[in-house]
């Protein structure tokens, strides 16, 4: 029996987010101390540098096809946890900025990888989503990883494909 609960770990927004290298570490323990306090988990990833430079792929699954892709930029500066703003989201600041997402293409293997990932649903859960998201960064060897798997209420860049939000009109009918 897994425990899912003690699984979790979300970051919506950015929010509760920062990015540390070895001389911040005690900022970093700080904000994961935060976390456990308030009853929460702590995700810890390998900071990819790719990132700064290419961002991040997200490709877009409408009933189980791959349907467009989108980058995001970097939202994290080295050594800070990501500002957020006071309002009732209370995201990352750097969320609010409408330049953080743009439109997309998606190489061969980023559609290979992403593929992948919504197999491995269909076949764990025996019913493929409606829709996801899969966000990849490329690796130090140059190669996709997955970042993160969006199933529930995931932001699917429907603005940045024509005809995405009639796609996906389509498949709910089906």
């Amino acid at each position: 029996h897994v425990d899912l609960k003690a699984l979790q770990a979300a970051a919506a927004g950015a929010r509760d987010t920062g990015r540390f290298g070895p001389r911040a570490h005690d900022r970093a323990t700080r904000l994961i101390r935060r976390l456990n306090d308030d009853g929460r988990s702590a995700m810890l990833q390998p900071y990819v540098s790719s990132v700064d430079d290419r961002g991040e792929a997200a490709l877009v699954f409408i009933g189980g096809r791959f349907d467009h892709a989108a980058r995001k930029r970097a939202v994290l500066r080295p050594d800070e946890e990501a500002p957020v703003r006071d309002d009732a989201i209370g995201g990352a600041e750097a969320m609010y900025d409408p330049t953080i997402v743009g439109p997309g293409t998606a190489t061969d293997p980023e559609i290979a990888v992403a593929s992948a990932a919504i197999a491995y649903l269909r076949e764990r859960f025996e019913v493929g989503p409606l829709y996801a998201r899969v966000d990849l960064v490329s690796g130090q060897d140059g190669h996709p990883l997955v970042l993160e798997l969006e199933v529930v209420e995931p932001n699917l860049f429907l603005g940045q494909s024509p005809g995405a939000a009639d796609r996906l009109a389509d498949a709910i009918v089906d």
